[in-house]
């Protein structure tokens, strides 16, 4: 059941890109994912709060508020259906005999892993408008923590309340250890640089919901 503040969010009935971040307005990169990071986050210890919020507009008709929107539900079956992709039979071929030939040839596996990693802020609190002044060094806080495991951890965008990092991994590590150890130690690291960002003592910086997705092909 989604919060009563985040049903009269227009970012909860429309497609939105936050404007704050370059990296979000190029891939367009769906708000709706920022949101579930924080919805997630929320219970009676953590009472659910969102400095994102941005008032849905309703229509006035008769005497009666008629919002204009769509929710996220209404997307119809069919739709959903034909946005997945399915594998060509040749393709599935293909698939099934590189499998079967590295049950005997396992030298000739390789590792690619590359996933694109998403931290928001506690709340999605702004608390990095200022870009310039913590890009350099966010970015060198989260390539260090990347240093105990084989690949690269390096920050690629920022917005205001959130991080985008790049992250080219072997199967050596879980990734959600890597995940876990990555958003640890930015947070470490920024309560030691900048203090400033902590709003209230005992409250932390980034939300411990991430969003991941594995990208290249």
């Amino acid at each position: 059941m989604y919060p009563t503040k985040c049903q009269s969010c227009y970012k909860y009935h429309h497609h939105t890109v936050d404007k704050t971040c370059p990296l979000c307005h190029r891939i367009a990169f769906s708000e709706h994912v920022l949101c579930d990071l924080i919805r997630e986050g929320h219970d009676d210890v953590h009472p659910f709060e969102c400095f994102a919020f941005r008032p849905n507009l309703l229509l006035v008709a008769g005497g009666r508020q008629i919002s204009t929107a769509t929710t996220p539900e209404s997307e119809s079956e069919e739709a959903q259906h034909t946005s997945q992709e399915t594998l060509r039979w040749k393709d599935k071929w293909f698939l099934a005999y590189a499998k079967q030939q590295l049950q005997f040839y396992t030298d000739h596996v390789f590792y690619d892993m590359k996933f694109h990693l998403c931290l928001t802020t506690w709340h999605r609190r702004q608390l990095l408008t200022d870009t310039d002044q913590y890009f350099a060094s966010l970015a060198e806080i989260v390539y260090q923590s990347g240093k105990p495991f084989e690949g690269t951890v390096a920050l690629l965008a920022m917005g205001a309340d959130h991080l985008h990092i790049y992250m080219n991994l072997t199967p050596n590590d879980a990734f959600e250890d890597i995940a876990r150890h990555t958003l640890t130690v930015t947070e470490q690291r920024c309560f030691e640089r900048f203090p400033e960002l902590s709003s209230s003592p005992g409250e932390p910086i980034f939300n411990y919901r991430y969003f991941v997705e594995t990208i290249g092909r």
